[in-house]
This record gives structure tokens, sequence and C-alpha cells, in this order.
């Protein structure tokens, strides 16, 4: 029995000393680039020129989100609504009333479910109609809506959450999963905690997650772009392995955290900051060719020359259309009426398929 015992514990010690190893052969033999244009990746990129609100330019626009062949997007705190051309449709939410915090499309009602106002939610038409207004409903004394998505007819809400133990008195904050229907009530909630990548991680850490579903395996994830850039393709290729061999990467009750979005054949990973330039970088891996970019400036835009690409926005969760804004200079060449308006120009990228 110990003989054995000890021949089965061998194996295990051989079994993970191999996988470690081929992680790390594979991290130090895959060819790195620092240089990368935007067709690397992208297939077709379509882009929409945007008219001025009311006569109000629209130099920066974020949080864009599409419906067939309806356009939203924030400007200043504000939801607009254009059309696939870029012609202003409507105002949808007055700022007067409401400072936009976040926002979601439901395509099946054609509405617009919108969060502001701390626990307001407001449900508006696709012309900026108003049909309702409700609290978001908690007993919890602290709650910090972190992002929303909607998928299956559900509202995925992740957010830090303060509890209070009725008897201690003790505090204590959670980041969760909440799913909600799209009333907002609460149908249940996960926590999240980082997968498992063979190294110490913080769940403190997480800054601005964002859910995402792995096209292969289907498996619901929160996406966070991490600090520690130099781990991300030993991270990249841990996560692929255990997904290929669908191994746990955490345990069923909790949400898996990871620095890396899997888009199918790239996975992707990027962080733009205005305030310190020196934090930006884009990291892209290829599972086809094997090779990997590390970009301090992000992709060159080789579809309509306006600048390199910093921070590629995806637009749904499974991860297969991102989005970029250009304005100013780098429109002056391909668009001068958006130049010379001040408008921006939303840009919609269709990624390449395995």
């Amino acid at each position: 029995m110990k003989r054995a015992f000890v021949i089965l514990l061998f194996g295990m010690i051989v079994l993970y000393a191999r996988e470690g190893y081929d992680t790390w052969f594979s991290a130090n033999h895959i060819k790195e680039r620092i240089t990368g244009i935007l067709s690397d990746i992208a297939k077709e990129v379509t882009a929409i020129p945007l008219q001025s609100a009311n006569g109000k330019p629209m130099e920066k626009v974020r949080d864009i989100k599409k419906d067939r062949n309806e356009l939203f997007l924030i400007s200043e705190d504000i939801l607009y609504h254009y059309n696939k051309d870029g012609r202003f449709v409507c105002q949808v939410t007055d700022p007067g009333s409401i400072k936009v915090a976040g926002y979601l499309v439901n395509p099946a009602k054609s509405e617009l479910i919108v969060l502001g106002n701390v626990d307001d939610i407001f449900y508006y038409t696709y012309e900026g109609e108003l049909i309702e207004t409700k609290k978001l409903v908690s007993n919890l004394p602290d709650r910090r809506i972190l992002s929303m998505a909607l998928h299956n007819n559900r509202i995925l809400s992740m957010e830090e959450n303060t509890y209070v133990h009725p008897d201690t008195q003790e505090v204590w904050v959670e980041k969760e999963l909440v799913t909600y229907d799209t009333s907002f009530q609460k149908i249940e909630s996960h926590k999240l905690a980082f997968a498992d990548l063979g190294r110490t991680q913080y769940l403190l850490t997480l800054s601005q997650p964002q859910l995402c579903i792995d096209p292969d395996t289907g498996q619901l994830l929160v996406y966070n772009s991490p600090k520690d850039h130099e781990y991300l393709l030993q991270d990249t290729l841990r996560l692929a392995s255990s997904l290929k061999q669908n191994k746990k990467i955490i345990d069923e009750e909790r949400i898996p955290v990871v620095p890396i979005r899997p888009l199918g054949r790239f996975w992707f990973s990027s962080s733009s900051n205005p305030e310190d330039e020196t934090m930006n970088f884009t990291f892209c891996y290829d599972r086809q060719t094997q090779a990997h970019k590390k970009l301090k400036d992000g992709f060159a835009d080789d579809f309509y020359e306006t600048g390199t690409v910093a921070n590629l926005q995806a637009m749904d969760l499974y991860s297969q259309t991102f989005c970029f804004t250009q304005s100013g200079e780098g429109t002056k060449k391909a668009f001068p009426d958006n130049y010379h308006s001040g408008n921006a120009v939303v840009f919609i990228v269709k990624m390449k398929e395995a």
C-alpha cells in the first residue's frame, strides 16, 4: 500500500511538473510582435460619422450600443439615439432630470433601461418617451454597480455590495454578479473570484469588470484589465489549457474573473488611461498562428488611417463585435466634415474568426 501511494504521488508530481514546463516552454517560444495593424484582427470595419445633436457637436462619446439599425451612445452623461448612418434621431434623457450612469438596450421590447440618480431606474422607448420610473429595491446599506449586461432576457449586474451581520454588526464587502429580470426583480447572485492562474491575485484590484462568454465553452466569465501586464501570455496559455480540458478554474458557486478576454481565435486584453499614458497597453494572442502582440499605442488603423486604436470596446458578450471612436485630428483625412464640425466618428469592428 505504501509503495502504491509513493508511485501515485510521484506520478502526480511528474504530471504537474510537465504541465508547468509546457506552459513555461510555450510562453518562451511564442513569437512576440510589438507593432500591429487593425486588419490583423478585423475582417471588417464600418465607419459611422456622427451628426451634431440639436446643434451640439458630439466630440466625446462612450458606452456605444447597437440594435440592428439603431445606435445608442452617451455624451456628457446624456443618452442619445442615432441611426446606422450616424443621423441624429433624438436625445433620450434630460440632463436636468437624470445623469446617466449606464444603460441597457432591450431589443425584445425596443426599450432602453437607464440607470442613474443612485437607485433610480428609467425605462424609455427608442424615441425617448419615458415609460416608467422605479427604485432598485435593496436592503443593503451600500451598493455600487460596476457594470451591467443583458443576456437571455436577464439583467446581469456586477456589483460591490456591503453587508452587515445582524448579530455582530460586522461589516464586509462582496463583489457579486447579481441576476435580475427586466423589471429589476432579483433572481439570484454569485460571488466573483479570480480564476486559478498559478499565482497570487487579489479581487480587491477589480476596477472595471466586463462580463463576457467564452465562445468555445459557453463559460460565463468576468474580464478585468490587469495591472501586471508581464504575466498576460503566461495567464493566457494556462487559462486556455484549463478551458480546453474542461478543468475547473474556480468552484461552481462563483464566477471566475480573468485578465484576458476570450474571443474565439483571438484572446485580448487592453487598457487606456488618458491621464497616464505609461499605463496604456494592448495585448493580443492569436490562437491560430500562436503569435502574440504587446502594443503600447494600440493597433494602427489601416482601414481609414485615423491613427492608432488604443482601446477597443466589446459590443456583445461573445466579443465578436467591437467599437472605437476617433475625433479631431484623426478624422481630418478620411472625414473632413466631421473634423470641421467637431463630431466624432464611430467605428464598428467585426473580428476575424478561426
